[in-house]
């Protein structure tokens, strides 16, 4: 951790009585470090926000004040189009009865930050009921977002479909399982629907998940994409927490019984020790995270600063790139590469035009295999460059990644 971001985390702090005052001694240039710092991460419209707030009389340097006002504007435009775009799918699944859960950042902006300015976003995600996917896709359509799968089939091995905006400025997600089916995890869906909550987004009737099922969400997403967006993973945690009564031992009988304690015990331990969110230690242990050696959550933390897509020299490595290297064995590896590399028909038949059943769908591997090599061609020159350059480091990657998913 450098001395920039040490800065950041000061003034992020979610600490219930924060002893941080006004850094009056900054020259202007560490406020725009810091400041781009904060942008690296997706954090300029809450930085402001907590300045704002938390030091209401004092004055930032204009040329960094001048920055965080932008940013924050920005992000209120973009979230403004998102939520009007949305508006008439939600309220159109809600008129034809089809319930939905709204993930992510389309919740949080709204019902946890409590203001869409604040919180970023790349997209729209949606949980539907499997038995309601393909009812909802005319509503979609009706709405303005175009199906990107070329064939509206629940295939085994898929879990959502992909929609944009006709006017390509929104992509939303909906799905029907949260992961692809080749994670570890077992998550009690029925149970989640069962206990998600009313809320209105977009000015339409829709659910959310309860505050426990909402945290292991989160922390398991953040883990699972290897933590790309740096710390607002962390920021969507300590927002959680601080704005809703967590029942901390149901949160870990939940996550245990679904194979998910260890991916959502590293990402709220890293929430406590940097932005001082109130995770009790006790929780932390339940869901595993005492096992987790000192020099993997050293690459945690390591990994989450680093991390951030924003201006990045370099592709992210696919999780599943870095996942290969903390395979213990070569049959584990090649297990890997070939769910990717060869999916079955039924899923091919959705990305390509030949039918699962048809003779031409067998010409389409090679087509796949190009795709997925150019999609992660510039992912494979960041596992040689930089921080995962050298064999240690990306073996040590990988051994995050594995210990996360078991």
């Amino acid at each position: 951790m450098n001395p920039i971001q040490e800065r950041l985390l000061r003034l992020l702090s979610y600490s219930p009585a924060p002893t941080e005052t006004f850094p009056r001694d900054w020259s202007s240039g560490d406020w725009q470090a810091v400041v781009a710092e904060a942008d690296r991460h997706g954090l300029v419209p809450l930085l402001q926000h907590r300045l704002q707030r938390r030091f209401p009389a004092e004055q930032v340097p204009p040329p960094a004040k001048g920055f965080l006002r932008r940013g924050h504007r920005a992000c209120a435009m973009k979230n403004f189009l998102r939520f009007r775009a949305l508006a008439p799918a939600l309220a159109g699944l809600a008129q034809a009865g089809i319930p939905v859960i709204v993930l992510k950042g389309t919740y949080l902006a709204v019902m946890v930050y409590e203001n869409m300015s604040l919180r970023p976003m790349s997209d729209v995600d949606l949980l539907l009921r499997p038995e309601d996917v393909l009812r909802a896709d005319p509503i979609l359509a009706q709405a303005g977002f175009q199906r990107q799968e070329l064939a509206a089939t629940l295939a085994q091995g898929l879990n959502e479909f992909h929609y944009r905006q006709r006017s390509g400025q929104v992509q939303l997600e909906a799905h029907w399982e949260l992961y692809a089916p080749d994670y570890p995890f077992r998550f009690d869906l029925e149970g989640m629907w069962r206990t998600a909550v009313p809320v209105k987004i977009a000015g339409a009737e829709a659910l959310a998940f309860a505050p426990e099922d909402q945290l292991i969400h989160l922390a398991s997403h953040a883990a699972i994409h290897r933590f790309e967006f740096g710390l607002r993973s962390l920021a969507d945690l300590a927002e959680v927490v601080a704005r809703r009564r967590i029942d901390w031992p149901l949160l870990a009988e939940k996550a245990g019984r679904q194979s998910v304690g260890r991916a959502v015990a590293v990402p709220l331990a890293l929430a406590r020790e940097l932005l001082h969110a109130e995770v009790p230690a006790a929780t932390i242990a339940d869901l595993g995270g005492a096992a987790l050696p000192a020099a993997l959550f050293s690459e945690a933390r390591e990994t989450v600063l680093l991390n951030a897509r924003a201006r990045r020299e370099h592709g992210e490595p696919n999780p599943n790139l870095v996942l290969f290297f903390g395979r213990r064995n070569w049959k584990d590896r090649l297990k890997l590469v070939r769910s990717r590399l060869f999916p079955p028909r039924r899923i091919l038949a959705t990305m390509y035009p030949p039918a699962a059943d048809s003779p031409l769908i067998w010409f389409c591997y090679p087509r796949h295999f190009f795709f997925i090599f150019g999609r992660n061609l510039r992912g494979m020159r960041t596992l040689f460059k930089g921080k995962l350059g050298r064999s240690a480091d990306r073996s040590r990657a990988g051994e995050l990644m594995d210990w996360l998913l078991q």
